[in-house]
């Protein structure tokens, strides 16, 4: 994966949340949603989901969707975006014939040795980094990590990362996706 197909895949991605945020609120607006039922078909009957989506109000679907698109999608989404950053590390390690293996923090360390990469550039990735890590193993809380990466580019990063103190929330609202996306998009073009 180079540059521009990175940047395509992550503008992809950010583009799609924009999307069904914007596709939800058109909808919710719509009188004729709350007025129907909706019937889910084709929906695979496998093991415990099998009686999962029978039908629902259209008012509980879109309540539902919203809740999920306010809370839950930049997360998914950032988690998508860094998953397919770490296949543009993969493959930059392996163009340098060097190990492609390893955690995300040992592929940007290995990165890093190899090429010239900006001290700031690093430390916003050093944040988002750290941001995922207490995503996944710290169940969106932050770490002593994450407070040290993010006191880094707080001041040029804000209003987008914020100072924070271990145990605030670091689940990412949608202009963090918006930022992250741009940083990667960034180092990756600085990789080469």
């Amino acid at each position: 994966m180079n540059p521009a197909q990175f940047q395509n895949v992550a503008l992809d991605i950010l583009r799609n949340y924009w999307r069904i945020k914007a596709a939800c609120a058109l909808y919710t607006r719509s009188p004729e949603v709350v007025d129907v039922t909706l019937e889910y078909t084709n929906v695979p009957a496998v093991g415990m989901v099998t009686s999962l989506l029978a039908s629902e109000p259209g008012s509980d679907a879109m309540s539902a969707l919203e809740d999920f698109v306010h809370r839950r999608l930049p997360r998914d989404l950032l988690l998508a975006l860094i998953a397919e950053f770490e296949s543009r590390l993969v493959v930059r390690l392996t163009a340098l014939s060097e190990l492609s293996s390893g955690t995300f923090g040992q592929l940007q360390r290995r990165i890093e040795s190899r090429l010239i990469i900006s001290s700031s550039l690093v430390e916003d990735l050093d944040e988002i980094r750290c941001r995922r890590n207490d995503m996944i193993h710290n169940n969106d809380r932050a770490q002593s990590n994450y407070v040290t990466a993010a006191s880094m580019v707080a001041p040029r990063a804000y209003p987008y990362v914020k100072a924070a103190v271990i145990g605030d929330n670091v689940n990412p609202d949608p202009a963090y996706l918006t930022y992250a996306t741009d940083v990667l998009i960034r180092y990756s073009d600085e990789i080469g």
